[in-house]
């Protein structure tokens, strides 16, 4: 949205000053200990995503309110805590961009 008149001015003067503000504060890239880097390849191996679970896709028709980007729902098995339908399976819809 671009406003003009003086509401505009002023709400872009705003936004100026908030990043020159934003800019002055400084960044710490301290150098990451050894430690931090110890059981990478355990964590991995003892997570479940060594083993994914199956997923299933399905093609929806393409939407001209998504662009270029094509729909896909997407399903599978699922694991979980309770008996309610989202612990014994999952499904979502995925937006793919070229």
């Amino acid at each position: 949205m671009n406003r003009v008149g003086p509401l505009g001015r002023l709400s872009r003067s705003v936004d100026h000053a908030v990043r020159w503000r934003l800019g002055l504060i400084g960044v710490h890239a301290g150098a990451a200990g050894q430690a931090a880097h110890e059981g990478v390849e355990a964590f991995w191996a003892a997570s479940r995503m060594l083993d994914p679970v199956a997923v299933t896709g399905r093609p929806m028709a393409a939407r001209k309110a998504w662009g270029t980007a094509r729909l896909v729902d997407i399903s599978g098995a699922s694991s979980g805590p309770g008996d309610h339908p989202g612990s014994r399976g999952f499904s979502g819809r995925v937006a793919l961009h070229p």
